[in-house]
């Protein structure tokens, strides 16, 4: 799976995640269009393409640290109907304000929360993407209601910025100009096509 956020989403997320002054966690739910593209020199995958971006109420939050989140699921009832009519994929984003630098034991039971309700709701044909923000990073996976315990890392991270980002699957970072001019002669898929191409690096 590849993921995509708009400059102003990424923007909403980040500036959301630091708003407490207390550094606990903080969530937010981003719904997401699933694309199936396939190009003659990319296996196929999903893209997931995020359209809207919901922070958590204060209401909807049972308890927090900076280790930590927890809360109700009946608020996004209205978020998992707007999937099932408008043919969108759920999406968690959280952060780690205590740097811890991947998904924990907690995010896994947090996602197979939100998948089980998601599929509660819309069927067991569902996907689920989880979103987390650590150590000024993005790194991303997906689930489905057919095999919720598998997480499947997603390929890479785009914020559509000038210059773009890139986020690989290992967490490193790539940004330009180039992939900026790509990305607005060619399309996302064309410079997902040429971050895909094996790395050369010198001796």
């Amino acid at each position: 799976p590849r993921i995509t956020l708009l400059a102003s989403q990424d923007r909403t997320l980040r500036e959301h995640f630091c708003a407490r002054a207390d550094g606990h966690e903080r969530a937010a739910v981003v719904l997401f269009k699933r694309i199936r593209i396939s190009a003659s020199s990319l296996p196929q995958s999903d893209r997931y393409i995020a359209v809207a971006v919901h922070p958590y109420e204060d209401a909807w939050v049972t308890g927090s640290s900076p280790s930590h989140i927890a809360f109700e699921t009946r608020p996004l009832r209205e978020f998992f109907r707007r999937c099932e009519e408008d043919s969108l994929v759920f999406g968690f984003a959280h952060n780690h304000p205590a740097g811890f630098p991947d998904f924990s034991e907690t995010d896994c039971a947090n996602e197979l929360t939100l998948l089980e309700a998601v599929s509660n709701r819309n069927g067991h044909d569902v996907s689920l993407v989880a979103l987390l923000w650590t150590r000024d990073e993005w790194k991303a996976r997906v689930r489905t209601g057919h095999v919720p315990t598998e997480a499947v890392p997603a390929r890479h991270v785009i914020v559509t910025d000038r210059p773009i980002r890139v986020w690989l699957g290992n967490g490193a970072l790539r940004s330009g100009d180039t992939y900026t001019r790509q990305a607005a002669a060619f399309g996302v898929v064309a410079v997902a096509r040429e971050l895909e191409r094996p790395l050369v690096r010198g001796h």
